[in-house]
């Protein structure tokens, strides 16, 4: 006689449901976190709001293990947030945690109130009861490998600190702007080492004076720097302010339609494409550079979404003002009206058409002449966007 083996159904295959009696809606806050529990009748069985501290997190698994009586496979629990203590820690314990989109809950949201009403206990009991009845609209989460964990924490930091960075590179950039020009004219993003080495030496024009050729070059060699020759920096720290060709911001600030509101915009969203003189970067993160879609012989020009929404508002602004109060681009924008173009269309094209004029002004250090402006065909101005 043949052994016959028991077969054991696992409750993990997609094609067997698992037998959930406990829905629990977890609505992720900073600070609280509100938390809602149903059963397969859609019962309340308990709710409460849990602080985001070790001891409460601790406390809410288990209470949850005692609602489960010790059977945290048949808890289901959505929550937005995959990631964090939270899930890391009920997922520890057995628990089966679900993600969701925020814009999916919105949507389930409107089940439950047609007329948009939101809060924290509602969210909570709105992400309980949809696992309850859409499960797979919901995403089944697993921990990591720990090396995996430490991979995705160093690569947040990484952009975390990089960003922080950037947002202090412009900072000083802004400050030397002011002041300093000289250093900008080295190095005009104010991002690079050795010129912060520099500016310790010489915080200002009046230290640069003096400033010595062989301090130069020790901190020249230090950063293995051969494209610059210390003669040549210290001859442009010590140039004389006076007669200095025009800053970046007064420049900006000479076309028409741009202001100190815009300027302060334009630098603090794009000072790298600015510093660099991109004007394909320029006009891309702005919303001003048409997406083009082909397939076969079909071919659309369609507007861009994905910007940089507050430089797009900032050119949107800048392209407006410009129609209202420069007859050359008034003259434009009527021809391009005429040509069958929307009123966006035609504001984007001049706000593209003025990035293009800024890029040139930036590379000529000139500031905006109008009698210089050509009054080029408007068929050359770009397409549709």
């Amino acid at each position: 006689m043949g052994l016959i083996v028991p077969t054991t159904i696992h409750p993990e295959r997609e094609d067997q449901p698992l037998p959930y009696e406990w829905f629990v809606g977890i609505d992720w806050g900073s600070q609280q976190h509100q938390v809602c529990i149903l059963d397969r009748d859609r019962r309340l069985v308990g709710e409460r709001t849990v602080d985001h501290d070790g001891a409460s997190l601790a406390q809410r698994a288990a209470w949850l293990w005692t609602v489960s009586a010790g059977h945290p496979q048949r808890v289901a629990v959505a929550i937005e947030v995959p990631r964090g203590a939270i899930v890391e820690g009920l997922v520890e314990r057995g628990f089966h945690v679900f993600a969701i989109n925020p814009k999916q809950l919105d949507r389930f949201r409107d089940r439950h109130s047609v007329a948009g009403a939101k809060d924290d206990r509602r969210d909570a009991f709105v992400l309980a009861d949809s696992v309850r009845t859409d499960r797979p609209s919901f995403r089944r989460l697993q921990l990591d490998a720990p090396h995996l964990l430490l991979l995705r924490e160093l690569s947040r930091v990484e952009e975390t600190l990089l960003e922080e960075f950037r947002r202090s590179a412009n900072r000083l950039r802004e400050q030397l702007h002011r002041f300093y020009p000289q250093m900008l004219q080295l190095c005009s993003a104010a991002d690079e080492p050795w010129l912060w080495d520099l500016l310790h030496l010489a915080p200002t024009p009046a230290h640069a004076m003096l400033l010595s050729e062989e301090q130069v070059q020790r901190v020249l060699k230090a950063h293995r720097l051969r494209r610059l020759k210390a003669p040549a920096v210290l001859a442009c720290l010590q140039a004389p302010g006076e007669g200095e060709s025009p800053s970046d911001v007064a420049i900006v600030l000479s076309l028409p339609g741009v202001g100190r509101k815009i300027t302060a915009w334009l630098f603090a969203e794009a000072a790298q494409p600015l510093a660099e003189r991109d004007y394909q970067v320029l006009r891309t993160h702005g919303g001003v550079a048409p997406v083009t879609k082909q397939s076969g012989k079909r071919r659309q020009v369609v507007m861009r979404h994905g910007c940089n929404p507050r430089l797009r508002h900032a050119l949107y602004h800048m392209a407006r003002v410009a129609m209202q109060r420069d007859a050359h681009f008034s003259s434009v924008y009527a021809a391009l009206r005429a040509k069958g173009q929307r009123h966006g269309q035609a504001l984007r094209n001049i706000g593209d058409r003025l990035l293009r004029i800024l890029m040139a002004m930036l590379r000529h250090r000139t500031c905006y002449d109008a009698s210089r402006i050509r009054c080029a065909p408007v068929a050359q101005m770009g397409q549709k966007m």
